[in-house]
């Protein structure tokens, strides 16, 4: 998709080109149409077969010139060259405009000079769109236009033309004067447009918003405040209505449908259905009683104009305008636009305040203008540019719904931030359990599903699935290893919102406790002796860990413990992380002191039995410390800090039974 950008913007340079261009050509009046539409006769994709003028009044409307959208409050006034496609959808019970088609050609004389002006400035292709500030004025003058072009005498046909300059001037004099309040193209409109093209391809957010020009934050905030749903959500509903609407009308089979709709795969469209509908697809389709007919996806009247996209000047001269009386489908519709042309009419004011008027909209006009560059500032502030190993991300200032993996879950917590989703560890003996009880868990950490949950920022330490989060919201990869734990948690305080120093406070008070935690193992005497870390794996096979993981980032990390003298050796000849072992080679790696971590599946009930087992030092002396495998698996600081309490007094205890 692209968006043109600002393109109602025109300069002071060719406002003043445009008006001596309009002094020299020749121009041709065409057409004069006139038109009272509903939301349901929208008018839709009818491509200009001239230049147009077109003037709407009486509410709001969506205006399209062709894929940029315009927001219209009331009265708007726009500009296309030929070729233009145009879609007019009112959100209002009845809406009136006006069309004016004209072609300009070359004057019969100085034709150089106008081919010199036209080259670096055509105001007959010029696309712009302004809200007038005396809509009145041109209300009356296209509505005698339309009048007289009814009646196509050779006076009638003058007229027209004469006033059509006078449509000129009036629309250049408020460009010129200024201010007006230009039309913007409405992003919001835009891309919800494309969601609803494009929803069964693979939609990056992020590209969506750099198309557009916004920050995804800002994005995101108009999005939910003009459709009260955020894009994520706007787009899985639209993929569950045209699934929807599939089940209904057809016998596809639910892979098909899960694939055409724009699903990953058939499990998430079987999740998402039911959750949004609250029944299966499968029994949806039971129930469901088939129409005779397709659902109609929409109920858009062809314009009559739009024969093909190719409609003869000639064609255009015999069919003439369609006249409004003939739109209206009863006497009630007639009142409604008699109301309109009374109101309108009433709206007039003295030519004597046309001053004080054009000065309050001026003011008003600056005001808007200021408000909207306060706006844009704003906007701008909400996010930030961060370096990462992935290159720059522009990620919100203050992130508030924040995603999470599990490998980085227990490092946000510890600087006081609990994301609004995080990937489901399966085990509920954590450290931070109590922490992210209000954390919705992610039974699958997939696209769909983190999308499903609005996020403004994702966090996590999984490469390979980052491009497809970044196409979901701002993601920030950081990586597990390479990195010291201090740099990890600045970047990630930063990342977050929050001074970096709170990243270092948090390591530092780590560090403090931990030689704490030395000083009074030490004045125990348990420096003096040596320690193994074991997982049960089963009823003949334990893994032995010496480093950095499963109690041994905290025995043999935050509280530097002596090693047995087999792990010693182990690590020198280079095997610094553990082995797995039989019972029989068990005893030459244990040391004085066994540290076993054992889970629901591989419990110590298992191995306690076993002679060999039986048989070490340490177990006959007791020196052993059982501990739940899922609660010393996790290496955060977080985490880490409560293991480091946990080996502490549990060693402590030993030597206090």
């Amino acid at each position: 998709m692209y968006i043109q950008k600002n393109s109602s913007e025109l300069t002071k340079e060719e406002i003043s080109a445009g008006i001596r261009i309009w002094n020299s050509a020749a121009i041709s009046l065409l057409d004069i149409r006139h038109n009272l539409i509903s939301s349901r006769e929208a008018l839709s994709q009818y491509r200009l077969p001239a230049s147009a003028f077109f003037f709407t009044s009486g509410g709001e409307a969506e205006l399209l010139l062709n894929d940029t959208s315009f927001h219209i409050e009331r009265f708007g006034i726009f500009h296309a060259g030929k070729g233009t496609l145009l879609s007019i959808h009112p959100k209002c019970e009845w809406l009136e405009y006006y069309m004016v088609l004209y072609k300009a050609s070359e004057p019969p004389f100085h034709k150089r000079e106008y081919a010199h002006l036209i080259e670096s400035n055509n105001p007959f292709q010029t696309q712009y769109g302004f809200s007038p500030n005396n809509p009145i004025f041109i209300s009356e003058l296209l509505r005698k236009m339309y009048e007289s072009w009814k009646g196509p005498t050779p006076l009638n046909l003058f007229f027209g033309k004469s006033a059509f300059y006078q449509l000129v001037y009036a629309v250049y004099e408020e460009l010129e004067r200024g201010p007006v309040r230009m039309f913007e193209p409405d992003n919001i409109a835009m891309a919800m447009r494309y969601l609803t093209e494009h929803y069964n391809q693979e939609i990056s957010m992020q590209e969506l918003c750099e198309m557009m020009g916004m920050s995804y934050s800002h994005f995101y905030k108009n999005f939910k405040e003009q459709t009260g749903v955020s894009p994520q959500e706007y787009l899985i509903q639209v993929r569950l209505s045209t699934a929807k609407r599939w089940l209904q009308n057809s016998e596809m089979p639910m892979r098909a449908i899960a694939d055409s709709a724009g699903f990953a795969n058939e499990r998430n469209f079987y999740r998402s259905f039911a959750k949004h509908y609250g029944v299966s697809p499968n029994t949806f389709r039971k129930n469901v009683s088939r129409p005779e007919n397709d659902e109609a996806i929409g109920n858009i009247i062809p314009f009559l104009y739009n024969e093909e996209s190719q409609v003869s000047f000639d064609e255009l001269k015999e069919k003439g305008v369609i006249q409004m009386v003939k739109q209206m489908k009863n006497r009630a519709v007639m009142a409604a636009a008699l109301s309109l042309v009374m109101l309108l009419s009433a709206c007039g004011a003295p030519s004597e305040s046309s001053d004080t008027e054009s000065k309050v909209s001026s003011t008003s006009s600056v005001s808007s203008q200021i408000a909207e560059s306060q706006n844009e500032q704003s906007a701008k502030e909400d996010t930030r540019m961060i370096s990462t190993v992935k290159g720059d991300v522009e990620i919100p200032t203050n992130p508030k719904r924040i995603v999470t993996d599990a490998g980085i879950l227990g490092n946000v917590l510890a600087l006081g931030v609990v994301p609004i989703a995080i990937e489901d560890y399966t085990s509920t003996d954590v450290a931070y359990k109590d922490l992210i009880q209000d954390s919705a868990v992610l039974e699958k950490w997939e696209p769909e599903a983190i999308m499903a949950q609005e996020p403004d920022l994702i966090i996590t330490v999984y490469e390979d699935s980052y491009d497809q989060l970044s196409k979901v919201a701002p993601t920030v990869y950081i990586p597990s290893d390479d990195i010291s734990v201090e740099e990890k948690l600045t970047f990630i305080a930063d990342v977050l919102g929050k001074d970096p120093a709170e990243g270092k406070q948090v390591v530092d008070s780590f560090y403090e406790k931990a030689a704490e935690s030395k000083a009074k193992l030490k004045d125990a005497g348990f420096y003096d002796k040596t320690f193994s870390v074991i997982r049960v794996q089963g009823e003949n096979k334990i893994g032995v860990r010496w480093s950095n993981n499963l109690g041994g980032q905290i025995l043999f990390g935050a509280l530097d413990l002596p090693k047995s003298e087999g792990a010693l050796r182990e690590i020198e000849a280079g095997e610094d992380w553990g082995a797995t072992l039989s019972f029989e080679a068990l005893p030459e790696y244990m040391g004085d002191y066994i540290l076993v971590t054992a889970s629901s599946e591989f419990g110590y009930d298992l191995i306690k039995d076993n002679p060999v087992w039986q048989s070490l030092p340490a177990v006959q002396a007791g020196n052993i410390i059982v501990l739940s495998e899922p609660y010393m698996y996790l290496n955060d600081i977080y985490s880490w800090s409560a293991q480091l309490d946990l080996v502490t007094n549990s060693l402590l205890a030993l030597n206090n039974p």
